[in-house]
């Protein structure tokens, strides 16, 4: 059960400056973030072990996503969170292979708001290879990241 704090987003404006809420005792989603045709849901998990990032839309741009890692980072900083389980099975990567990696050596890791200590599971679906080059990209950078295609599975993977 999450109980939704929704603020909304356009472009790199900020419209609204909420404080978070904490909610004790209870599954956590902290914000719904809407930019161009994506969006994302960004919650603590009910036991307080991981950041869900929920994706729904399709991958343009480094700006936006980079803009949604911040966030994400920021919230599990609060929490003393170091995991996060990207669900992606609602969404395809159109970025090049250029994006993808200035994605992860020049934004993530020249980003200070970014852990890179962080260990990132990835949830894609069954017949979705459009985040493969990704995975590949993003340890190469040193992030610890992996894909999986069951849910079940990437959340183990979190909990080792």
């Amino acid at each position: 059960m999450f109980v939704h704090l929704r603020r909304k987003y356009f472009r790199c404006r900020i419209l609204t400056d909420e404080k978070l809420t904490w909610l004790p005792d209870t599954g956590y989603s902290l914000l719904t973030l809407r930019r161009t045709n994506m969006k994302y849901e960004i919650s603590v998990s009910e036991d307080k072990s991981f950041i869900l990032i929920n994706v729904d839309g399709d991958f343009n741009d480094n700006e936006e996503m980079m803009m949604e890692n911040i966030k994400a980072h920021q919230i599990a900083q609060e929490f003393g969170i170091e995991k996060f389980l990207m669900d992606l099975t609602k969404t395809k990567s159109n970025l090049s292979p250029l994006d993808r990696y200035d994605f992860a050596y020049n934004d993530l890791r020249k980003n200070e708001e970014i852990n890179m200590k962080a260990k990132i599971a990835m949830i894609v679906s069954e017949d979705d290879h459009s985040h493969d080059f990704s995975e590949t990209v993003l340890q190469n950078a040193g992030v610890i990241a992996k894909i999986f295609r069951n849910r079940d599975e990437a959340i183990a993977y979190l909990k080792l």
